[in-house]
């Protein structure tokens, strides 16, 4: 064997023993791929390191010994496309809310808090920011003596106390809180433990920030249809922590403009835009140049356009500018246009549905309410880019 080739052997056998989890952390559970981390030692199943840790699944929630408070705790999570009202993401506490660390989403508000109590006195209750169904959630919580830091998503906050105690705990809950009717009703993709709370105010809000590997911009296909959207769909079969800028009722252009103000965004995030429902077409010349400006802003080639869901409560003329624009799009952007009509023409089988392929529209048995999709069709346009994304190299 070359010396060279022995060096090429050597460094690829170093590149695949790196260790996955997060430096600095004790525990780090990740739940998505199905890999765990605790003291220095790794399991390839969730039996195995509950075995080793003396944890079991509790009310549906993985539980474990834990005493120490003195923690930096971060959750990735997705919160449910319906969630069921108030929820605890996770808690380290003693049996009770008494003394507690815990991170709920308000059902009410949406707004999530992170809490510390010791003793029955509430030290800590940072209310971060509002978060829809659907979305992604990323949580960091630091804790020391007289000082409790929270942050969600990149908003946080702390609170510096007088007093001088600290929750005495015994346990860990994921999923869960102390309290049993409060569970997590969305998806939780990993939980990473350090021994040491963050450094500072900012460095804890930093560890907030989800590690967003899409953008999506768009209408209330994208966010805000009835308990469902792509960006839900995208998250949740494809584990794509999307960075969604959809707001219901969008025109053209007023996504447009939003795009064009993430100049910071724009250069590092794969881009999808779905202007699934025409909210007011313009001329076919005026569209295009609105895209064209879309796909020139990104100053790469890394993105997706979804063509409109043709349906047949349209008015004809606003389908037949739908389909005009499709396929202008088509001509213009070849694969990175994504048509999601085969996809849900493919799924008709329901009553009246024979009516709509012929029409070419969306079957009725995929719409909510006549306009918004069900989360089966949201979920075969989800299906359809991801398989893009794939063939791009994007994912």
């Amino acid at each position: 064997m070359s010396a060279m080739i022995g060096i090429a052997i050597g460094l690829a056998a170093a590149r695949m023993t790196l260790p996955w989890q997060e430096p600095g952390a004790i525990l780090d559970l990740d739940f998505v791929n199905e890999r765990y981390f605790w003291d220095g030692r790794h399991f390839a199943t969730r039996a195995a390191f509950l075995a080793a840790i003396g944890g079991t699944i509790t009310n549906g929630a993985v539980t474990f010994p834990w005493t120490d408070p003195t923690v930096q705790v971060r959750v990735d999570a997705l919160i449910a496309e319906e969630p069921i009202g108030d929820e605890v993401l996770y808690a380290i506490d003693d049996g009770s809310e008494a003394n507690c660390l815990r991170v709920r989403r308000d059902g009410a508000s949406q707004v999530v808090r992170i809490f510390a109590t010791a003793q029955g006195t509430t030290l800590s209750d940072i209310g971060t920011l509002t978060i829809g169904r659907g979305a992604v959630l990323r949580t960091s919580q630091s804790v020391r003596l007289q000082n409790f830091a929270g942050a969600a998503n990149g908003i946080g906050s702390d609170a510096t106390i007088t007093s001088s105690a600290l929750p005495n705990v015994t346990t860990m809950r994921i999923g869960r809180g102390p309290v049993a009717d409060l569970p997590w009703s969305g998806q939780i993709r990993r939980v990473t433990v350090k021994p040491e709370p963050a450094v500072d105010l900012a460095a804890n809000t930093k560890s907030s920030l989800p590690p967003y590997d899409l953008w999506l911009e768009g209408d209330s296909y994208v966010d805000g249809a009835p308990s469902f959207g792509l960006a839900a769909s995208l998250s949740r079969l494809g584990g794509h922590y999307a960075l969604n800028d959809a707001i219901g009722g969008s025109t053209l252009a007023q996504a447009q403009a939003r795009i064009l103000a993430r100049a910071e965004i724009r250069a590092n995030l794969p881009l999808i835009y779905w202007d699934g429902d025409n909210n007011g077409f313009a001329p076919l010349a005026d569209d295009l140049a609105r895209y064209a400006a879309i796909a020139n802003a990104l100053g790469h080639g890394r993105f997706l356009f979804i063509a409109p869901a043709l349906r047949s409560g349209q008015p004809t003329d606003q389908r037949q500018a739908a389909l005009a624009l499709t396929n202008a799009l088509r001509t213009t952007y070849g694969d990175r246009l994504v048509d999601p009509m085969p996809a849900l023409l493919a799924l008709a089988n329901g009553p009246g549905d024979a009516g709509n392929v012929a029409s070419g529209t969306v079957p009725a048995s995929l719409l909510l309410d006549g306009v918004h999709l069900t989360r089966t069709g949201l979920d075969a346009v989800a299906q359809h880019v991801l398989q893009r994304l794939a063939e791009k190299g994007w994912r």
